[in-house]
């Protein structure tokens, strides 16, 4: 077929057209075929996250909270953060002896961990539990001291070796549960600093005083709480109870930045988690968004999370949102 010179003009301005539409619409849709890819890859890599986490989790407190749907728990969401084999489940001894209840929730795996505040107090410390005789499912056991009632006086002024004491009750507990062929699990609270009169003491002196216009996670970090980590072994864990900063993500991650970096100067091979989330005595109103927020700062430093909750509607809403946000 003969094309006129105006006719083959006609065709390759055409042509040129559909050419110069196309360009753009192949360009949009490989944009789009980008954004989807990057959208699989990063959610792929969320469930990733999700699948390796490892939590330390209260059964009767955080974990039936969190399943109770009157208070806006979710079972789903719970089995799904909580079920798969990396949880450490915790009950805190109360002298129960062989009586006390194994945390391990009906068809869960995890580990079974027997807490403690005190290392002997003549009733419900590790020592007084060990006399009573412990029950035949402990798999680990946790030192959790802190600023309260359930702590003697003179374990509070010694987590760290204490000159008067003359013994560190961090390591004391260490060395025992470790004779016994048990992991460790040392969760000192912030709250070991402070100015308190500790009647344990020459002059009833607080042993990790809080300096004026500091705070005591700054305290904590000063006085080296975290260089207890120097008595466990590998396999071991150090939970650092962070939630106190989790409303200032920034801040929330620097220190718990430091105190990582100090518990893998001393140790090694230790799991170490964060605390989020606060109940009732402390609570500070953080949003689910505002706890994801903390949480993802300190992904690349933790191994996973140690989640505070109690029975309230509002607390638990919050934390069944976080762990959603975090892959659940």
């Amino acid at each position: 077929m003969d094309v006129t010179r105006r006719g083959f003009l006609g065709l390759a301005a055409a042509a040129g057209t559909a050419a110069a539409t196309a360009g753009p619409r192949a360009r949009a849709q490989e944009t789009r075929a980008q954004e989807t890819r990057a959208q699989e890859t990063r959610a792929q890599e969320t469930r990733a996250r999700a699948a390796a986490r490892t939590w330390l989790v209260p059964r009767y407190g955080t974990f039936s909270s969190l399943t109770n749907a009157g208070l806006g728990g979710d079972p789903a969401v719970a089995r799904s953060a909580f079920g798969q084999g990396t949880t450490w489940f915790s009950v805190i001894y109360h002298g129960e002896g062989t009586d006390t209840r194994s945390p391990l929730p009906p068809g869960y795996a995890g580990v079974a961990v027997l807490k403690f505040a005190a290392y002997e107090n003549g009733s419900d410390g590790l020592l007084d539990a060990i006399r009573d005789g412990l029950p035949s499912w402990v798999q680990a056991v946790q030192y959790d001291a802190e600023s309260w009632e359930f702590t003697p006086p003179i374990e509070k002024g010694a987590w760290l070796h204490n000159a008067y004491a003359g013994v560190s009750y961090a390591e004391l507990f260490c060395r025992k549960a470790h004779e016994l062929g048990l992991p460790v699990v040392l969760t000192p609270s912030l709250d070991l600093c402070n100015n308190k009169p500790n009647p344990a003491y020459p002059d009833s002196a607080p042993q990790y005083p809080v300096a004026r216009g500091e705070h005591n996670y700054e305290a904590y970090v000063r006085h080296g709480l975290a260089s207890a980590a120097r008595w466990l072994r590998p396999g071991d864990m150090y939970e650092f109870q962070s939630q106190a900063l989790e409303l200032d993500p920034g801040l929330y991650a620097s220190v718990t930045a430091r105190v990582e970096a100090r518990v893998r100067e001393v140790s090694q091979g230790v799991t170490f988690l964060a605390g989020i989330g606060r109940t009732e005595a402390n609570w500070d109103g953080a949003t689910a968004a505002q706890l994801t927020a903390a949480a993802r700062t300190v992904e690349s430093l933790v191994a996973g999370y140690w989640p505070n909750v109690d029975e309230n509607a509002a607390r638990v809403r919050a934390m069944i949102g976080c762990l959603k946000d975090l892959g659940y």
